[in-house]
């Protein structure tokens, strides 16, 4: 069978090891044995395969580390995912120009990201997330033009976030998230003008909320939240008239909110920004926004009046208040309570009058974990 070139036993019962003969097959093309309970080592052989292009071995119980030897293929497509792979990311798998998508995601990956990923001029998929890689991104990240996704979320990955991401003008989807990441969020990310999503949560990034995200027109989701973010939010977010999530909660963001946020009008389904420092009213203008289903902004400073106007977003279904500096009151009758599809309505029923509200946050504050931001 050594002229076989296509060879797919995915989703079946094996268990087992892969035999180290499997080598001797000259011809392969295409290897797909994902989704069985494969154990054992990926055999050093695989790296004598020099036609093989696409190489699935996915959602197995395949455990020891990745073998340099991977690094004489000519594959377009390596995927390793959901195992118990271990060791580092070794440093020939840089010498595959050809490869497009490398899948490394839900493993046990420690040590750094070799620099000789960006000798990867052709891959527009890397997914490492869910592993415990640590060391700092490297600048290299930036030789990767093609990138569409660049996931690192879930890893130990510390220092910055490097301004050479800003050359990744075709991505669409960067994800960083619960890793250990510091210093500001650098202004060359607005470069990536084909970005939908950014992920950067639950880090200790620093400073402010650049201004230049107002030029990425196409971005979706900015999930920023649990991080150490100063300043106020830019006004310059009203201009990404596609977005539809905003989340900045759990940081130490000050100022009032923009009225320019009521320009997101056609778009914002979620916006939350709870667990700061944000002063002044809640702007009238907001009651446009006719999308808008969870509005967050408990565990903050604002004061004044909750605005009548609020009572026009027909579509919103949780508004916490609570733990601010609110006074008045949300009548009975009113439009806000007339709210169809409220089913949360949380404010401190000591200082807001609130017959409607479905829980009151009463002289002791309720934390951030009190409530449940359903964010996709």
């Amino acid at each position: 069978i050594t002229d076989l070139e296509f060879l797919s036993f995915a989703y079946n019962k094996l268990s087992g090891i892969i035999p180290s003969s499997i080598g001797l097959l000259n011809n392969l093309g295409s290897l797909f044995l994902h989704g069985n309970s494969l154990s054992g080592v990926i055999p050093t052989s695989i790296g004598l395969l020099e036609q093989l292009e696409v190489f699935r071995l996915s959602k197995n119980i395949l455990s020891g580390t990745i073998p340099s030897e991977l690094g004489r293929l000519n594959s377009r497509s390596i995927y390793l995912d959901n195992n118990a792979i271990s060791g580092s990311i070794p440093s020939e798998l840089g010498r595959i120009g050809s490869l497009e998508r490398l899948w490394l995601e839900y493993n046990a990956l420690t040590g750094t990201l070799p620099t000789s990923i960006g000798l990867l001029k052709n891959v527009f998929e890397m997914t490492l997330d869910n592993n415990s890689i640590s060391g700092t991104i490297p600048t290299e990240i930036g030789l990767l033009t093609s990138l569409i996704l660049l996931h690192l979320p879930r890893n130990q990955l510390d220092g910055v976030i490097p301004s050479e991401i800003g050359m990744l003008a075709k991505a669409i989807s960067l994800t960083l998230h619960f890793n250990d990441l510091t210093g500001q969020i650098p202004s060359e990310i607005s470069g990536m003008k084909s970005l939908k999503i950014i992920v950067a949560s639950g880090n200790q990034l620093s400073g402010t909320i650049p201004s230049e995200l107002g030029i990425m027109s196409k971005l979706d989701r900015v999930l920023l939240y649990d991080n150490l973010l100063t300043g106020s939010l830019p006004t310059e977010l009203g201009l990404l008239t596609s977005v539809a999530q905003m989340a900045f909660h759990i940081n130490s963001l000050s100022g009032k909110i923009p009225s320019e946020i009521a320009m997101l009008r056609d778009s914002l389904t979620l916006l939350s920004l709870l667990d700061n420092k944000l002063t002044g009213s809640i702007p009238t203008e907001m009651g446009v926004i006719s999308p808008l289903q969870h509005l967050f902004l408990a565990l903050n400073k604002l004061t004044g009046t909750v605005p009548s106007e609020i009572g026009k977003l027909s579509n919103l279904i949780a508004l916490p208040l609570s733990d601010n500096d609110l006074s008045g009151t949300i009548e009975f009758e009113g439009p806000i309570c007339a709210l169809e599809n409220l089913v949360e309505l949380i404010a401190d029923c000591h200082k807001v009058v609130c017959p409607c509200c479905t829980k009151c946050c009463v002289e002791n504050p309720c934390p951030a974990e009190f409530y449940d931001i359903p964010l996709d």
